[in-house]
């Protein structure tokens, strides 16, 4: 560096013009920022320069951070110097919005002239969606009521008593149809029920689908999920999102109230066949959810699992159990006599209860109906469909 500079104080003491242009060189160099883009040093043509500038539609090679990449998504195409971030939204989604999915192919219920929209929701199944309370009971208590309490809109419901998941795939197209109890339902296919109402404009945003309880017997684990997995393809289909419900467990392996229904083998064939068709049911949903490209349109959910721990030790309430004096009075439409004490409201402890035990005993069995729900399993049923479909259906909107 010492030599260089006596170099140079030599040189701008035999020519000090060349010197200054040579001073004037090095700092631009030096000081590049202050120096505007098309400057032209003296003694040099403009063109030369203006070659060698960087043109101003070139983009510059900048790397990014992570930090700057996060604050930035590569998504939105923005001048960074101007980005304002999006302000979150004032208010949560409601339980009504978030039940409507936001997906391009989602149909939506019109109310009225105004275009106020709001979702509209079918329950369908077997005897546990129709509200069955008992087998001596002719009242019904259906979840729908009580959901559609909850959710503040239209839940209708379809519950085919006794039907297997084979016999609704069976019918699936068919307008009409009885079940079991000689009960006639009207829209009883549930791609009749779906397309009808697309029709009519008023078409259903969701399906929640409990079923599977009657083919326990009957059919295998897979064949049962292979069922269930079609009438849930009927939903996407239309549009609309769909809730599978996990295959609710018999009161006399919950209960040991009701353990007398079923023999310790029987409790323990008929518990491992529950576990064994709600996992096969949640990994086909889980997969199903993988393989399409609106992936999330149908839910999971273990509601009854939910209703038992809410009831605690107190398991046995949430089934029908025995039919009180005014149910079964009403059943064989004829007054019954109650026993003695409060505690004989429910027909097993009258006259005619224990008559039954001693001259019919598999009467007396189906008395007690340890599968069906009570009123009060249907209410918590609903409420806990409620809670749980509330965090899914938001994920799949």
């Amino acid at each position: 560096f010492k030599k260089q500079r006596k170099i140079n104080i030599s040189q701008t003491k035999s020519n000090p013009k060349e010197a200054q242009q040579g001073s004037q060189a090095h700092t631009m160099r030096q000081h590049p920022v202050h120096t505007p883009r098309n400057a032209v040093p003296v003694g040099q043509p403009r063109s030369i320069m203006v070659l060698r500038a960087r043109p101003e539609h070139q983009p510059v090679n900048t790397r990014h951070t992570n930090s700057v990449r996060k604050a930035f998504s590569p998504v939105r195409q923005v001048n960074h110097a101007r980005y304002i971030p999006v302000a979150p939204p004032k208010e949560a989604p409601t339980m009504l919005s978030s039940l409507m999915p936001s997906f391009k192919c989602m149909p939506v219920s019109s109310n009225g002239a105004n275009g106020f929209t709001r979702p509209r929701i079918l329950c369908y199944g077997d005897s546990l969606t129709a509200g069955l309370a008992g087998n001596y009971v002719k009242a019904k208590a259906p979840y729908s009521r009580r959901l559609s309490e909850l959710l503040g809109c239209q839940v209708d419901h379809v519950g085919l008593c006794g039907m297997t998941t084979s016999d609704m795939t069976r019918i699936v197209n068919q307008p009409r149809a009885v079940d079991v109890l000689q009960n006639e339902w009207e829209d009883a296919g549930l791609g009749h029920a779906l397309r009808k109402a697309q029709d009519e404009g008023n078409p259903y945003t969701a399906v929640i689908i409990l079923a599977g309880t009657n083919d326990l017997q009957t059919a295998t684990s897979q064949e049962i999920v292979g069922n269930l997995m079609r009438l849930h393809e009927q939903v996407r289909q239309v549009g609309a999102v769909s809730v599978a419900c996990a295959v609710p467990k018999h009161g006399a392996i919950v209960c040991e109230e009701y353990s007398s229904h079923l023999n310790a083998g029987n409790r323990r064939t008929l518990n491992v066949k529950v576990d064994e068709v709600n996992s096969l049911l949640r990994q086909a949903v889980a997969r199903t959810n993988e393989m399409h490209e609106d992936g999330g349109w149908i839910a999971f959910v273990d509601a009854h699992s939910e209703v038992l721990k809410k009831a605690g030790d107190d398991k046995a309430s949430t089934y029908a159990g025995f039919p009180t004096v005014a149910e079964f009075s009403q059943f064989v439409g004829q007054a019954i006599k109650p026993g003695k004490g409060a505690a004989h409201a429910q027909i097993n402890k009258t006259p005619l209860g224990q008559e039954i035990k001693r001259n019919s005993p598999s009467t007396y069995e189906r008395l007690e109906d340890a599968l069906h729900f009570s009123p009060a399993g249907y209410r918590s049923l609903a409420e806990r469909l409620h809670e749980l479909c509330r965090n899914h259906l938001i994920r799949l909107s």
